[in-house]
């Protein structure tokens, strides 16, 4: 149907509001954003939209349920959450909306993922890829208002507080996460939901919430945790028997004395003066402050007091100062261990923290986002990076650099190997670094798990090699394919020719999927075979080759097939003519 003049001024000037999270589960903060939405639209269209990521860690519920439930929770903008399972991520939205006509867009998200998507969106418009194509006049990324992770009430609530919550099997807490107009038996729905997608037994008896008036200073401040915390030093009072604090009950806490364990109620324990329950050192008890014995052990009286002066001075002295991490007296000589600032001294200086692994992981993941790269690095990591036979010793400058080549080659040599097991090589500083990359295909991302890394010249792997250089890695790639790899080439590649040969046989003639794509299936089964490599020795020609020989195959097929009915139909007449005799 030919559009009118009126329809392109109507469609030119259509505008949709929509925002596109995970949902999981939906909680009050995911109210206030779908209330901001609905206001902010004014008269034009608004839509919600979910993600389709799975997962019992952090997306236990399923795609169907999410809207189930969202339209139950929410259910005066039940008509605006989209159910479309072609939509799995922001691009796809995007794309959909745009063949629906719109050609203006404003998404809604949370303050702190302006910037993200406001980069991503603008950054494909009018660009055809994977996602599809959208070509908007303007798209505006506006902010649904601040979150506050510690603030109560619909300010602090997060997906990520009632997981916990459902994790712990507290239905109360759980409780204050829905909307007060949700009823009881939706809520403990969505609560067993949730629990069986984290694969957690359901819940079948609940204890309402009834606001009680305070009932006693000591449980309102205990339950504020302002009283005890796990690793207090606490005296019985009834026995004068010194403890730790080792867990915290609902109303009691259980006291560790040495082997015995004692469950106390909160008035029946205090806590010990200075916060230590420490043995004091008699010679410099009366001085002031805390005494450890044990940081004394086997020092002369004058060293004691100097060691005592040293922790007072050094203590209150900036991070950044140097001075603050001099060795206290004592620790060359006696059998003590060194002070905490001469140990944090040599975690900043000697060895890699936890701190600067944990900001390396920010940094590569921030690099690589745009890749659709995830970096993610062992508990063990940290050990082998700091592996004395490491030499020289591995700095995390080292791997900022690698990760920059990473990313300076597209992370290609990363996306080009999903699902497998490779090691990660740098050949200008000889490290390596056995990986494990997983495709997570709800999210479309790639994640690289970093199992651990040492520094070694010709290091040798049964896993696939993926090397940091661009064009270096491919000129080596080149000559393998005709020099040390050749025969394990000419396999691969006949292997290859005849699994396009089966495949257009079975679909009528067709491949289902590119012949990259079965290039990179095939070199997965080879040590030493690149898909790359692969797909560029098979002939160019190789589609009508393998149209030529499905064609004889048919030819020889319809021949054979005629020759026994030519068989069939002899000997049919041969019994007629003996019948008729």
């Amino acid at each position: 149907m030919i559009k009118n003049f009126s329809q392109y001024l109507i469609e030119e000037e259509r505008e949709v509001y929509f925002t596109f999270g995970r949902m999981n589960p939906p909680t009050i903060g995911h109210g206030k954003v779908m209330d901001t939405l609905a206001t902010k639209s004014g008269k034009a269209d608004y839509k919600v939209y979910v993600s389709q990521s799975q997962n019992p860690k952090k997306d236990p519920l399923t795609y169907t349920q999410k809207i189930k439930h969202i339209r139950k929770m929410f259910s005066k903008h039940a008509r605006n959450v989209m159910l479309d399972k072609k939509v799995k991520n922001v691009f796809d939205v995007a794309a959909s909306l745009y063949d629906q006509g719109y050609r203006n867009v404003t998404m809604v998200v949370g303050e702190d993922r302006i910037r993200e998507f406001d980069t991503l969106l603008n950054k494909y418009n009018g660009v055809k890829a994977r996602h599809g194509f959208y070509n908007f006049k303007r798209i505006n990324i506006v902010s649904a208002g601040a979150r506050d992770p510690d603030a109560e009430g619909v300010e602090g609530m997060s997906a990520s507080k009632q997981r916990a919550n459902a994790s712990a099997n507290d239905f109360v807490s759980f409780s204050q996460g829905v909307p007060r107009t949700m009823s009881n038996k939706d809520a403990r729905s969505l609560f067993n939901d949730v629990r069986r997608g984290m694969g957690l037994k359901e819940e079948r008896s609940f204890k309402n919430h009834v606001e009680l008036p305070v009932v006693s200073e000591t449980r309102e401040q205990y339950v504020q945790g302002a009283l005890y915390q796990v690793g207090d030093s606490v005296v019985i009072k009834e026995t004068e028997e010194l403890g730790t604090v080792s867990f915290l009950g609902s109303n009691y806490v259980i006291v560790e004395c040495g082997d015995k364990k004692y469950r106390k109620w909160l008035d029946a324990v205090e806590l010990v003066e200075g916060g230590s329950g420490k043995k004091q050192d008699a010679d410099i008890k009366d001085r002031e402050g805390t005494q450890p014995a044990r940081y004394h052990k086997g020092l002369k009286k004058s060293t004691k007091v100097a060691r005592d002066a040293h922790f007072k001075k050094h203590g209150k002295k900036a991070d950044d100062d140097d001075s603050a991490y001099k060795p206290a007296p004592g620790d060359a000589t006696a059998k003590t261990k060194p002070s905490k600032y001469t140990k944090a001294f040599k975690d900043m200086y000697e060895e890699v923290s936890v701190k600067q692994l944990n900001d390396l992981e920010k940094f590569a993941d921030r690099i690589l986002a745009k890749f659709d790269v995830d970096i993610e690095f062992t508990r063990h990591f940290r050990d082998r990076m700091n592996d004395d036979r490491n030499k020289p010793a591995i700095t995390v400058n080292e791997l900022q650099k690698l990760f920059k080549k990473i990313a300076k080659n597209k992370a290609k040599n990363i996306r080009q190997n999903p699902d497998s097991e490779a090691v990660i090589k740098d050949l200008q500083t000889d490290l390596n670094l056995p990986v494990v990359i997983k495709y997570d295909r709800n999210k479309e991302e790639f994640e690289v798990i970093n199992k651990t890394i040492m520094r070694k010249k010709n290091f040798k792997s049964t896993s696939k090699t993926i090397t940091t250089e661009t064009t270096e890695g491919k000129m080596l790639n080149k000559i393998k394919s005709i020099t040390t790899n050749r025969k394990e080439y000419q396999h691969a590649l006949k292997t290859l020719q005849d699994l396009l040969v089966r495949k257009k046989k079975e679909n009528g003639g067709k491949l289902p999927h590119s012949t990259s794509y079965y290039a990179q299936q095939i070199a997965k089964s080879y040590r030493s075979v690149d898909r790359l490599q692969l797909h560029k020795l098979l002939p160019e020609d190789a589609v009508d080759d393998v149209k030529k020989q499905i064609d004889q195959e048919k030819e020889s097929d319809k021949k054979k097939h005629d020759r026994m009915m030519d068989r069939a139909r002899l000997a049919q007449a041969k019994n007629k003519n003996r019948d008729t005799k």
